[in-house]
């Protein structure tokens, strides 16, 4: 299929700006508007008029419509009049430049190189996909009027000489609107100068905008394009559903929508391990965005794109979502996402001159790859690993490792005034490693503090240096990292940053003749469950000792063995450094769907409980949410649960080198692996916690985490001889909208091992061997039944539990019915359900599911 865009666009008013060429783009959504089943002959869908003003550079890039149409005719095989034409004039768009990020240059099939952001980006971001509004409004606030930009016409429009940015000028409502986008480092800079023109009277003048997010580039799967986004803010759990932020006054029990206080950042990524794409900065004070000036955003709102920017076939331009309605918001999930940022009207008085009294408003809009600085007069984008997790083939060993940190330096808005430009010289950019973190490179392996030069970045160019660094196999949790950039001239720069890091199956473990204690958690699924064994032949009572603590008792108890969930007191004598864990361990199976509930116990005057991250990353304490069996009806956020003093707002973990504990109680503080926490519940109410799935942004893919968060779940049914300590994890009945995902999602189970003490668990969805499942993933909605086997070579009791059900939707039901005695227990509100089975028997029971 030919692309019309690329061939007429160059020839255009000459407005491709200097940077990376988009005619080296391999698809675009315009590619999307001729006619799919007539190829030889494809129609061509600009008009006569089609004009637009495009600045790419390789990272980042942004396209103002300025006249006529785009037309999309969709799927003409089976609907030959589905034509939709859209105006582009005054249609914003953002997508990813040609270089991306070098983070997903290893994967061998990147997906952010070109990778469009918005929806119709970068030929046609026209219609209701993203646009702006100006709001004028009496000084009292009455007789709003409210009109798109470029509604009137773009009647001035050029590409500058002097750094890299685009001018576009309409008149809205006797209110002159110039929008001025640069091009800087990763991000684009968009700043609206809102002009009152009338001479007499003032006016409240005030801006939204909105886009629904689309994601195109040749490896994004299915067919190149994804509607579907994994949406992340600091401290929450993704957001998979209409929600607002709001700077002043937030209502939490608003009844239109649920309302928050307003987040720093939002991002919209592809997937959640190649969480590539779209960063919407909300505030100065963002950290890692390098957006000092940053209009302050008073509400944002996430939802659906029809919903909020009006029919996705229309151009109407009117921001429906902006003006919420009491009733009739759907409480469905996403099937285009799509955001509006609003800054409310203030007053602009009257003008009194030529220039005018102004309001300005400052956006920024960047990559969700990389930390900057923008400040002039040049900018700094480091782009560098957010996780690096264990591998998938060997938990014992770290993937990416070497891993890539790349440093971009853009000699833009400082030194490049036209005739006055000048390049940088010099420039000396040094990396300064944490503990445990080296230089991978040949000229400076084992080294910390690595620095590199770049002789001369010429006015308006990007340059970069990269550094490789190794992370020791000790090394776990958040570890930060500073880049210093000390160019000539111009002022020295320093970044701070950090990445995540999973944990090994390894423990720090300090000693003395007397004993040292080291309070640890242990997130791994062992083989041999014994501290002795994990701890690789160490003898209790003369190496060490292991403690938990019985909330009930209040007290230490002697403890055996490691519980996950839950931290432990070793109390070691010889000094073992940092040591392997043996035992057999392995990643849980529940990180996609949540860890299993850890109960806390209250009691008269409070009651001290000890817990421990169930995961090999660190995860957000805000992410946490909670039960109390005060109210049980409902579930609470951490920060709510604080609120209402049902636990105490903050944990205690242990410094093994001082003997002193440190406290934490920021939600976005990590709860790290490998540790264990001090929790209070200061009343007499015991409370039910759920870790809720790894959502951390860059997980890789195979080593743990979500990979899509939507109408798609899963429910894990783990069995589990308690006698024998055997377990069969791999059993999950599940979801799914997506055709794909419930053809791909149904696996058989294999036989049980031929071994004395094996269990099996089977869904069984017919009468064939085809349909003994260990997974299920269902499309069908309402009431269905299934047959659910578990067979035991070994006699004992045989516990069943489903981890994580409280992370599933709201309304979805499942009844767990003993076959011959009809028992029924409802997996919502019950954990778990012990039977006794006899050697070489299987157990029968039915699954009652209701999906609404």
């Amino acid at each position: 299929m030919k692309n019309f865009s690329r061939t007429r666009l160059i020839g255009i008013m000459g407005i491709l700006a200097t940077g990376a060429t988009v005619a080296q783009a391999q698809i675009s959504w315009d590619d999307f508007c001729g006619d799919f089943g007539t190829p030889a002959a494809p129609v061509n869908p600009f008009s006569a008029d089609w004009a637009q003003q495009v600045i790419f550079t390789e990272l980042f890039g942004a396209t103002i419509g300025l006249s006529g149409t785009v037309t999309y005719k969709y799927c003409p095989q089976t609907n030959p009049d589905s034509t939709w034409s859209h105006e582009i004039k005054g249609g914003l768009g953002f997508g990813i430049g040609s270089l991306g990020s070098v983070q997903d240059d290893a994967t061998g099939n990147p997906v952010d190189n070109f990778l469009m952001l918005t929806m119709g980006m970068w030929g046609s971001p026209g219609g209701n996909f993203s646009y702006a509004v100006t709001e004028r409004r009496n000084q009292d606030g009455t007789s709003p009027a409210r009109t798109r930009f470029g509604a009137n016409g773009i009647d001035t429009t050029y590409v500058g000489l002097s750094d890299k940015y685009m001018i576009a000028e309409t008149t809205n409502d006797e209110i002159r609107v110039q929008l001025r986008v640069d091009m800087i480092g990763d991000a684009a800079r968009c700043q609206w100068t809102l002009r009152n023109t009338n001479a007499t009277t003032a006016y409240q003048v005030g801006l939204s905008y909105g886009a629904a997010i689309a994601f195109l580039s040749n490896n994004v799967p299915p067919g190149g394009f994804a509607f579907d986004s994994f949406n992340t803010v600091a401290g929450r759990k993704p957001i998979i559903k209409d929600t607002i932020f709001r700077r002043v006054n937030p209502d939490p029990n608003s009844t239109v929508l649920p309302e928050f206080p307003m987040v720093p950042t939002i991002n919209f990524g592809v997937t959640q391990s190649r969480a590539f794409g779209l960063q919407v900065v909300l505030d100065p004070t963002a950290p890692g965005t390098g957006a000092v000036d940053q209009t302050p955003v008073d509400v944002l709102t996430v939802g659906k794109a029809g919903f909020l920017l009006g029919g996705q076939r229309a151009n109407t331009g009117t921001f429906p979502g902006v003006v919420l309605p009491d009733t009739g918001i759907p409480d469905g999930p996403f099937n285009s996402c799509a955001f509006i940022q609003v800054w409310s009207p203030t007053a602009v008085t009257a003008s009194t001159n030529t220039n005018g009294s102004v309001r300005q408003i400052i956006a920024y809009y960047k990559s969700t790859t990389g930390v900057s600085d923008f400040d002039r007069p040049y900018n700094v984008v480091i782009d560098a690993p957010h996780v690096i997790g264990t591998d998938p083939n060997n938990v014992y060993a770290f993937s990416p490792n070497p891993a890539t940190i790349r440093v971009y330096i853009d000699n833009t808005r400082g030194f490049t005034q036209v005739q006055q430009e000048v390049p940088l010289n010099d420039v000396k950019i040094t990396l300064s490693l944490p503990s445990g973190i080296t230089s991978a490179d040949p000229g400076s392996s084992g080294q910390s503090t690595i620095s590199r030069f770049i002789p001369l970045i010429a006015p308006k160019a990007v340059q970069f240096v990269d550094f490789q660094i190794a992370v020791a196999d000790s090394v776990f949790g958040v570890q930060p990292y500073t880049v210093k950039i000390e160019p000539n001239p111009g002022q020295t720069k320093t970044l701070t940053s950090s990445i995540n890091v999973a944990t090994q199956p390894r423990l720090t473990l300090a000693g003395s003749v007397n004993g040292t204690a080291n309070l640890v958690g242990s997130p791994w699924i062992y083989q041999d469950t014994t501290w002795s064994s994990i701890l690789d032949g160490l003898q209790p009572d003369i190496d060490f000792q292991a403690f938990a603590w019985d909330p009930q008792q209040q007290a230490y108890v002697l403890q055996t063995g490691p519980q996950r969930g839950k931290g432990s007191f070793l109390i070691v004598r010889p000094d073992l450094g940092n040591i392997a864990l043996q035992g057999g361990p392995a990643v849980p199976g529940d990180l996609a769907i949540g860890a299993p509930l850890i109960k806390l116990k209250g009691g008269p005057g409070g009651a001290w409980n000890l817990i421990a991250n169930p995961y090999h990353f660190s995860i957000p304490l805000g992410q946490i949410v909670g039960v109390s069996d005060a109210d049980p009806r409902r579930s609470y956020t951490f920060q709510d649960l604080v609120s209402q003093g049902v636990i105490s707002g903050a944990i205690a973990s242990w410094d093994p080198l001082t003997q002193r504990y440190i406290y934490s109680s920021n939600l976005s503080d990590p709860i790290e692996p490998n540790k264990g926490y001090w929790i209070f519940v200061p009343s007499s109410s015991d409370v039910t916690l759920s870790f809720p799935p790894v959502y951390e942004p860059f997980v890789p893919l195979g080593t743990g985490g979500i990979q899509s968060v939507g109408t798609d779940w899963k429910l894990q049914i783990v069995s589990t001889n308690t006698r024998t300590g055997v377990s069969d994890t791999n059993t999950f009945l599940g979801f799914s909208n997506k055709n794909e995902s419930i053809r791909l999602g149904r696996i058989q189970k294999a036989p049980i091992a031929p071994t004395s003490n094996a269990i099996s668990t089977t869904i069984v969805a017919g009468t064939k061997p085809i349909d003994k499942l260990s997974q299920l993933i269902t499309g069908k909605k309402g009431m269905s039944n299934y047959d659910l086997s578990v067979a035991n070579r070994a006699a004992g009791p045989v516990k069943l539990s489903w981890p994580g059900f409280g992370s599933l939707p709201k309304g979805v039901q499942v009844r767990l019915i003993e076959v011959g005695t009809n028992r029924t227990i409802n997996m919502r509100t019950a954990s778990n359900y012990t039977f006794n089975a006899t050697a070489n028997s299987t157990k029968q029971f039915r699954l009652l599911v209701t999906i609404p």
